[in-house]
């Protein structure tokens, strides 16, 4: 299909794109060959101090810090706009600057880890996204849509690796029709998800779920760690609108609206383990650092 890219006017500018959001990632960046390079008090100390301001300058939130002697673990909420990729190669690269006179030679090992997680775990959201149609079917409906979700049987969630870093980057979206007018029927579902699935093959963004719905559409992606979700979704929204105004552009102006979906999405991490349980496991990690 053609139509990828966004167009040159896109409907949906990225700097004006809303959300509403929850991304948590469980980071760990290892010393230079396991070395502990973090033994010391006074060395945890300024690293503690300085993911704090690095953490304030970036607008990252800390939600739990362990540093072991030769690996730093970290919990922390982000936003939209970030990619874990770019926020690790920022701490490292700060902390590299301030830890310079604490620690001779290298200090990082080119390999790292994050696995994103959240309220709840993978299986939970992606059994929520499945059963979609009949959580809405009681809501009265003009025509009510019977497009299935896409279940990605070949998926298989967990742990992957790329050149220098373990992984599980999962996020789950949702897209809001303008309005929330019914705009999509059975066709224009079956043909989006059509689109959606092609698009997001060319652009390597792996799917586990596709539910679309008269109003909304929800999608369970893994993501490299370069991507960030507002990326994505402006990606998306835009190459979904360019498809179907050139389709259905006689459908918008009927429903009086500028556009198929709203300039807004919601994005959520999830994983194996959730943030509870990954907040509980740094904080016995903190308490048996402490009285060693």
């Amino acid at each position: 299909m053609t139509g990828f890219a966004p167009s040159p006017k896109p409907t949906h500018r990225k700097e004006c794109l809303s959300a509403a959001y929850q991304l948590r990632y469980h980071f760990g960046w290892y010393a230079f060959q396991r070395q502990p390079l973090f033994q010391t008090e006074h060395v945890r100390s300024l690293v503690r101090s300085s993911i704090d301001e690095i953490a304030t300058r970036y607008g990252y939130h800390i939600l739990e810090l362990d540093t072991a002697p030769c690996v730093i673990r970290c919990l922390m909420s982000l936003v939209p706009e970030n990619c874990p990729s770019e926020v690790t190669r920022i701490v490292k690269g700060n902390l590299q600057s301030q830890l310079r006179r604490e620690v001779s030679g290298k200090i990082w090992s080119r390999g790292w880890f994050v696995r994103s997680n959240g309220n709840v775990c993978s299986e939970t959201v992606e059994d929520y996204v499945s059963k979609q149609f009949l959580h809405h079917r009681a809501t009265p409906l003009r025509s009510p849509i019977s497009v299935p979700c896409f279940q990605n049987k070949a998926f298989v969630d967990g742990i992957q690796t790329s050149h220098h870093a373990a992984y599980q980057n999962n996020v789950h979206f949702v897209f809001c029709v303008s309005n929330r007018a019914e705009l999509i029927d059975s066709v224009v579902g079956q043909r989006l998800q059509e689109f959606w699935l092609q698009f997001l093959e060319r652009e390597s963004w792996e799917c586990s779920r596709l539910s679309i719905l008269n109003d909304h559409a929800h999608l369970v992606l893994s993501l490299p760690l370069d991507v960030s979700p507002l990326t994505v979704a402006y990606r998306m929204l835009n190459n979904a609108e360019l498809w179907f105004g050139k389709r259905w552009s006689h459908a918008l102006r009927g429903a009086n609206v500028d556009s198929l979906f709203q300039s807004s999405f919601y994005a959520g991490t999830h994983g194996d383990a959730t943030t509870a349980q990954i907040d509980s496991y740094l904080r016995k990690l903190n308490i048996a650092s402490e009285d060693a």
